[in-house]
């Protein structure tokens, strides 16, 4: 198969609140939905959903929108034959501000900054057994404001995908090109190549 990545946008559930987070998903690693979660669409703005407020706190450079806290969640299945011998990643282009992901129960990745992607392997943690559900929570924290000299947003703002590699595979952002002569007649480019083999 090589390398296959398909996109994750659909099959996601959301709940907004207020204020500051607690560090703990709403129903952690439970297949069932709290009261307030509703379906969205990724890529997703909650903050384009909500009236503009003078007194909000992201104020006027933020663009008087309601931030907070927001978590996402997405329960899905995998097989075995789709792990076997496969690694798995999910990886986020974008998400504003704060990041915090757990998958079962177990908290596995956070990230800092909302307009860089990021990504995160999963392959030890997904069940695989037949009926297994896995359930992925995303906190999104935005509360800390005045945090922008713009309108950023608050969300899962761009594409979520799932990326499934060999055991052996070219490592995230493992290519690097620079010149290393330049003339007229020709150019000179030197690549590098960072690959991972993770063979059993």
């Amino acid at each position: 198969m090589g390398r296959k990545k398909d996109n994750w946008n659909l099959g996601w559930f959301f709940y907004h609140k207020a204020g500051e987070g607690d560090g703990c998903p709403p129903d952690p690693a439970g297949s069932g939905l709290t009261p307030g979660y509703r379906p969205v669409k990724l890529p997703h703005d909650w903050s384009l959903e909500y009236p503009f407020d003078e007194k909000a706190a992201s104020c006027g450079s933020g663009g008087y929108v309601e931030t907070g806290i927001g978590w996402y969640k997405k329960i899905f299945t995998v097989t075995e034959e789709e792990v076997r011998g496969k690694h798995l990643f999910l990886c986020f282009d974008g998400a504003y501000m704060k990041t915090r992901v757990w998958l079962n129960g177990s908290r596995i990745k956070e990230h800092i900054y909302g307009y860089t992607p990021f990504s995160v392997e999963i392959t030890e943690l997904v069940k695989t057994g037949r009926g297994e559900c896995n359930v992925l929570d995303v906190e999104i924290d935005n509360s800390g404001q005045p945090g922008s000299r713009w309108y950023s947003g608050s969300g899962i703002t761009r594409d979520v995908w799932i990326l499934t590699v060999e055991n052996s595979y070219v490592a995230e952002n493992g290519v690097y090109i620079r010149q290393k002569k330049v003339t007229r007649q020709y150019a000179e480019l030197m690549i590098t190549t960072f690959c991972r083999n993770q063979e059993e």
